[in-house]
């Protein structure tokens, strides 16, 4: 199955906010969660590279698979 970006986003986005609730009743400063949204968001952007280029990856594979004739 592809990897949809615009799905794994909403769900990223939707954990984050509920983390930040999480946090901001927990007396954590602003800047601090500012810093750890931004490292999760390099995070998430690093897997999604990552499963786009496993994606590619798959798919030359298979292509490979389709024109080599067994021997």
């Amino acid at each position: 199955m592809a990897y949809n970006h615009g799905r794994e986003e909403r769900k990223w986005r939707i954990w984050k906010e509920a983390e930040e609730r999480i946090l901001r009743k927990c007396g954590v400063d602003e800047d601090t969660i500012e810093k750890i949204r931004i490292y999760d968001r390099a995070d998430f952007n690093a897997t999604r590279r990552f499963y786009r280029y496993l994606n590619d990856v798959g798919e030359y594979l298979e292509g490979c698979l389709l024109y080599t004739s067994p021997s």
